[in-house]
């Protein structure tokens, strides 16, 4: 689903679906860290580092992609 938000342009709903909401920090990337699915976890650090980059965040599209 975050994908889609993303190929949409629509990057702020895309964020929360990855993260969370703002008052919260549980979304799908904190999900799949106590899943313990590597691949699908590097996928959505990659969509994330994507969002940010589209957004014209570079320095934190780069720190997306090493944590």
């Amino acid at each position: 689903m975050a994908e889609v938000h993303f190929s949409l342009g629509e990057y702020t709903q895309s964020q929360e679906l990855l993260t969370g909401p703002p008052p919260h920090t549980g979304g799908l990337l904190k999900t799949l860290k106590s899943l313990d699915d590597k691949q699908l976890l590097v996928s959505a650090h990659l969509l994330e580092s994507m969002i940010f980059f589209a957004s014209k965040n570079p320095s934190k599209a780069k720190s997306a992609l090493t944590r």
